[in-house]
């Protein structure tokens, strides 16, 4: 599987919207402050024909070693999910 970097997204969004690539980068990284900003607040990031971003809060849990099959406390932890929207998940299921 390829991946995508900053540079690639900033080209792209640079050619597409007829800027220069410096408005680009600066576009993409106050939409990625914004987003980060907005979960941060605890509240959600509805991205039209691509998902919500959503903040969640996983518990203390107990899980077992996998070497020793010992009984372990996981720590709880903060995270973001990703749900798609129907018409990207149609997409990438054709």
């Amino acid at each position: 599987m390829e991946k995508i970097n900053k540079k690639e997204i900033v080209d792209a969004m640079s050619e597409g919207a007829f800027i220069s690539k410096k408005d680009a980068s600066a576009a993409f990284d106050a939409a990625v402050q914004l987003i980060e900003k907005t979960l941060l607040e605890g509240r959600e990031v509805n991205i039209g024909n691509f998902g919500v971003l959503t903040p969640k809060s996983r518990e203390t849990r107990v899980g077992t070693h996998p070497k020793s099959h010992e009984r372990i406390e996981i720590k709880g932890c903060k995270t973001v999910s990703l749900r798609l929207s129907k018409t990207f998940k149609a997409e990438l299921n054709k």
